[in-house]
């Protein structure tokens, strides 16, 4: 039937063909017959560009058959066209891209043929949990030659001890060998027979899970925590995110609490809860307690997280964050990305020229400090240089060590990307 009206209609009669070739469209994919839906999709959108619908539908079958990129594109235009109005176009286009990131950040580290993994890098790791057995080797592994430790390591399978399957397969699961990762970690789990690296390993393996959408294997990997060690703080910090997730808030905040009773000094925990009792208080318009919050920042400082510094800017307090940074790198000298934090600092105070100096010093420092490249990026994209801007993350992706971040910038790259490519 519409095969018949695209066929008697006249081409100048372009809302009607548009429509007709949408609806069949959408008998193809009822049918399951996708090529065709892309087809008919696309040809109502040469009558009508503006056709949100086709987009969508268009979107959907690229989706299925695993072409994510052109997806993405499609369900952007359609959140773009409804003015980023429409949730459920923005949800559909958020999770797109975290499959089209997923898949394309395993191609960028299936290319490498040699993985590093920066000494400050392994110090923010260790700062992540509290009780990680990983930090009985701290002085160990940073006071000596820390990159031959690391090299022999990785070229080491066999005769592994239970630190070394821990330190390996926690470094893994950051760089992209999952499979790896969670094999050896799984490995020192049944072949253990201390509970700190068994739930340690649990842990980890949790907050992979959760950093894919694994919920219910997160929920797994708790569970079994829980069942060794209920009085382990990071058993309800790894909790309180996968509360985040699932948009839990007091669940997550309540978890948090009890995380820090249990390690009154567990910072990331204590910026974490504090973060989320910030945006909390912005919600409901308590600025009362959004004072109170604040001047507990004053008195807290967590350099290996950006959740007080960006509390600090959003209230626009640059002196204070550049008076915590400076004492950062007092005690930190060598770490980029606290050179990195500096420049941001000197981005919202529009002191260009300042920033882009000291994310020069974070280069010198490590040349493959992916933060400094994502922050030049945001450098270009305020002065409206969006074409560097993307050169910039790209290179950020390359030089990133962890999977999680090579995702989550070609997510960042992949968005730049489509705003210029879509003009309305």
């Amino acid at each position: 039937m519409y095969t018949e009206a695209i066929q008697l209609c006249p081409p100048d009669k372009r809302k009607e063909m548009s429509t007709f070739y949408q609806n069949r469209a959408a008998c193809h994919e009822h049918m399951k017959q996708f090529e065709q839906v892309i087809h008919d999709s696309t040809k109502a959108i040469e009558y009508d560009k503006h056709y949100v619908k086709a987009y969508l539908r268009r979107g959907k079958a690229y989706e299925i058959m695993a072409n994510y990129e052109d997806a993405c594109f499609d369900y952007y235009v359609a959140s773009s066209v409804s003015q980023f109005q429409n949730s459920d176009y923005m949800n559909l286009l958020s999770e797109c891209l975290e499959k089209y990131a997923y898949k394309r950040a395993e191609q960028v580290m299936a290319k490498r043929s040699v993985y590093t993994f920066q000494k400050y890098l392994f110090k923010h790791l260790l700062n992540k949990f509290s009780r990680d057995p990983l930090k009985r080797r701290e002085n160990e592994i940073l006071n000596n030659d820390y990159d031959s430790i690391i090299s022999q390591l990785f070229a080491r399978n066999d005769d592994l001890n239970e630190e070394d399957l821990l330190l390996k397969g926690t470094i893994e699961l950051y760089i992209g060998k999952h499979d790896d990762g969670r094999e050896r970690l799984m490995k020192l789990i049944e072949a253990c027979d201390d509970n700190d690296y068994k739930v340690n390993a649990l842990l980890k393996l949790a907050e992979h899970s959760l950093q894919n959408n694994q919920l219910e294997k997160t929920e797994n990997y708790l569970t079994d925590a829980a069942g060794l060690d209920t009085d382990n703080p990071d058993l309800y910090y790894v909790r309180s995110q996968m509360h985040i997730v699932q948009r839990k808030y007091e669940e997550s905040i309540q978890d948090l609490k009890r995380a820090i009773e249990l390690d009154p000094s567990f910072v990331v925990a204590i910026g974490q809860r504090l973060y989320i009792k910030y945006q909390q208080s912005i919600m409901t318009n308590n600025f009362l307690g959004k004072d109170h919050i604040l001047q507990g920042a004053y008195h807290f400082f967590l350099y290996n997280s950006n959740h007080k510094l960006n509390i600090l800017l959003s209230e626009n307090k640059t002196s204070e964050a550049s008076t915590i940074i400076q004492k950062a790198l007092d005690n930190e000298p060598g770490d980029p990305t606290l050179y990195v934090y500096r420049s941001l600092i000197c981005i919202e105070e529009n002191s260009f020229d300042k920033a882009k100096e000291y994310l020069d010093q974070a280069l010198e420092l490590d040349s493959r400090c992916s933060f400094a490249y994502e922050m030049l990026s945001d450098l270009c994209t305020k002065l409206e240089n969006f074409l560097q801007a993307i050169d910039y993350l790209e290179r950020a992706i390359n030089s990133s060590t962890t999977f999680e971040d090579v995702k989550n910038l070609i997510i960042k790259q992949k968005a730049l990307t489509m705003q210029l490519q879509y003009k309305p």
